[in-house]
Order: C-alpha cells, then structure tokens, then sequence
C-alpha cells in the first residue's frame, strides 16, 4: 500500500543512510481514479510510524542477530 514508501524512508534514516532526490515528471492520468483514500491510508501510514519507533504494545520487530 501506501505506507511502504513510509516504511522504506524510517528504516533508511534508522540505517543512518543518505537519501538523494531525483527530480521527475509525471503525466495526468489517463485512464481510471486515484487509489488513494486519505483518511484509512492516513491511518495506515500512522501506524507504520508508531510500529517503527516502538509505540504500540505487543508489536515486536524481528532483527536478525539480535536475537541470541
């Protein structure tokens, strides 16, 4: 879904790596409606945030080598 871009932005500044912006054009839509719902993405895009930095109670993030 949406939160993936999130995700991937979280986990590259956990990483303490650098993120380069690439300037690009994007045409009009041609043919059907945007996906996007802003409210239930929103929300999911929320909880990708609060999971990252360990806000919700019983999440647990598996990290390889961390575990003994």
């Amino acid at each position: 879904g949406f939160e993936v871009e999130t995700l991937i932005n979280i986990r590259v500044a956990k990483a303490g790596l650098r993120v380069q912006e690439i300037p690009s054009h994007e045409y009009l839509r041609i043919h059907g409606d945007s996906n996007l719902h802003a409210v239930r993405d929103g929300l999911r895009v929320l909880r990708v945030i609060l999971t990252e930095r360990g806000g919700r109670r019983g999440s647990r993030v598996r990290r390889p080598g961390l575990d003994g």
